[in-house]
C-alpha cells in the first residue's frame, strides 16, 4: 500500500480501526476481551508503523514528549512488578492493555508533525462521529415512531443493553452502540470535546448532535459532563450570535426530554445528590471508602497493575479515580496525573483539555482501552495547534 499517494488509501485502515476500538462494549464473554476493540487497536498500531516508515517520519518526536511518555511506559511496567514481587504472578490483560494504549498515543505522537497526518486525524474523527450519531439517531428514532428499542449491542454480541431503569420512565435510556446510558455519555463528551477542539470551539450541526445525543442518555454523568461542555464553549467560542442559536437548539432538545414529570423526577433527584445517588456512590464513595481501609504500604503504592488480588476480590472499582488508587495507590496516582498534565503541557493542548481528561476520571475506568489514549492524541494534535507548544490555546 503506497500511503505517499494521498490520503485515501490511510483512510481505508485508519477508519475501521478507530471504529473498532470505539466498540469497547462489543464484549466477548468467551474470550473474556473486547475482541473487536483489541482488534482495532492491533490494526492501528500494525498500520501506524507502516505509515511512519513509509511517510519517513519515524522516530520525529519532540524530546520533551519522548520524555514524558516514557515515564508513563515506566509507571506500567514499574506497577506489573510490583504486582508480580508481592503476589508472585501478574493477570496480563490490565497491564496489556495500558500499554496498547500508550503505544497508540505514542505512534500519534511520532506523527503529530506530519501535516498529511493531521488531515487523516480531522477526516477520521469526522467520520467516527458520523457512525456514532446516526447509530444513536436511528435508535431514538426507532423507539418514539414505534416503541421498539433498537439494541445495537444485543445484535452484535448477545448482551442486552441496559437502558430500562425498571419501567420508571417512559422513555428508554439511550446507550447508542455501548452497552450502559453512562458508557455511551462519556464517550460522546470525549467525541464532542474533540470535534470541539478541532473547530477551535465553533459548535456546529456535528457537534450539537453529539450533545444532543448526550441529552437522551439520560445519564447523571451524561448531564455533568455537558454543563462543563457547555461552559468551556461559552468562554471559547468566537461567535456569541451562533453560541446563542445553539444553545436555544440544545435546550429545546433538553424540555422535549425532561418535560415528562418522570424523567425530570428522575433526573432532579439523581443529580441534586450525585454522591448519594446508587451509581455515583458505587463509582467514588463506595470505591474510596474501601481504598482507605487498606494497609497503609498498599495505600501508598497499591496492589499494582495485573493485580491477581484485585482480580478475585469485590472492590467497588467502577471508576477512572478508583482504579488509579487501587493499581497505583496515592504515590502512582499522583505521578501518572503528573505526568499527564506534563504530556499536556509539552504538546501545547490548550488548557481547556485538563477539566475534559479529568471528567473522564468520574466514569467507567478508561485507561486500558485505546480509544481513550486516541483522544488523549488527538487533543495533542488538532489542527489550530500543530505547530507545538507555542501553539496551545
Amino acid at each position: 500500500m503506497n500511503f505517499k499517494s494521498g490520503a485515501t488509501p490511510t483512510l481505508l485502515w485508519f477508519i475501521p480501526s478507530i471504529l473498532m476500538m470505539s466498540l469497547f462494549d462489543f464484549y466477548s464473554f468467551d474470550a473474556k476481551l473486547p475482541l473487536v476493540s483489541l482488534a482495532g487497536t492491533v490494526l492501528f498500531i500494525v498500520f501506524h508503523i507502516f505509515y511512519s516508515f513509509s511517510s519517513q517520519n519515524f522516530l520525529k518526536i519532540e524530546r520533551p514528549t519522548f520524555i514524558v511518555l516514557s515515564f508513563l511506559f515506566l509507571l506500567v511496567l514499574g506497577s506489573s512488578s510490583w504486582s508480580l514481587l508481592r503476589e508472585g504472578g501478574i493477570v496480563p490483560k490490565t497491564p496489556i492493555g495500558f500499554i496498547l494504549g500508550l503505544v497508540v498515543l505514542t505512534l500519534m505522537m511520532f506523527n503529530r508533525s506530519n501535516p498529511r497526518y493531521l488531515n487523516v486525524l480531522k477526516v477520521g474523527l469526522t467520520s467516527l462521529c458520523l457512525v456514532h450519531v446516526t447509530a444513536l439517531g436511528l435508535q431514538i428514532a426507532t423507539s418514539l415512531l414505534t416503541g421498539e428499542y433498537l439494541d445495537w449491542v444485543y445484535l452484535a454480541v448477545g448482551e442486552p443493553s441496559r437502558f430500562d431503569p425498571g419501567g420508571i420512565l417512559p422513555l428508554p435510556r439511550f446507550t447508542g452502540l455501548f452497552v450502559e446510558p453512562a458508557h455511551c455519555a462519556g464517550f460522546l463528551f470525549l467525541l464532542c470535546s474533540a470535534r470541539l477542539l478541532q473547530m477551535e470551539f465553533r459548535v456546529d450541526a456535528l457537534s450539537a448532535a453529539l450533545m444532543i445525543g448526550m441529552i437522551f442518555t439520560i445519564s447523571i454523568l451524561g448531564i455533568f459532563s455537558l454543563i462543563l461542555l457547555l461552559a468551556i464553549i461559552t468562554v471559547r467560542s468566537p461567535s456569541r450570535f451562533l453560541l446563542l442559536i445553539w444553545f436555544c437548539i440544545l435546550g429545546s432538545s433538553a424540555f422535549f426530554v425532561w418535560v415528562n414529570p418522570d424523567i425530570n423526577e428522575y433526573v432532579t433527584r439523581r443529580a441534586s445528590d450525585p454522591l448519594n445517588d446508587p451509581s455515583g456512590n458505587a463509582r467514588l464513595v463506595t470505591g474510596i471508602t474501601e481504598f482507605l481501609e487498606l494497609d497503609t504500604v498498599i495505600s501508598l503504592f497499591g496492589f499494582g497493575l495485573g493485580s491477581p488480588t484485585i482480580v478475585e476480590s469485590d472492590f467497588s472499582i467502577l471508576s477512572g479515580l478508583t482504579f488509579l488508587l487501587f493499581y497505583f495507590g496515592v504515590s502512582g496516582t499522583v505521578v501518572f496525573l503528573g505526568l499527564l498534565i506534563s504530556l499536556g503541557f509539552v504538546t501545547g493542548m490548550p488548557k481547556a483539555t485538563i477539566p475534559i481528561v479529568f471528567m473522564t476520571l468520574l466514569g467507567k475506568p478508561p485507561f486500558t482501552g485505546s480509544i481513550w489514549w486516541f483522544f488523549l492524541g488527538q487533543f495533542a494534535t488538532s489542527e489550530h495547534h500543530k505547530d507545538g507548544p507555542s501553539g496551545g490555546k
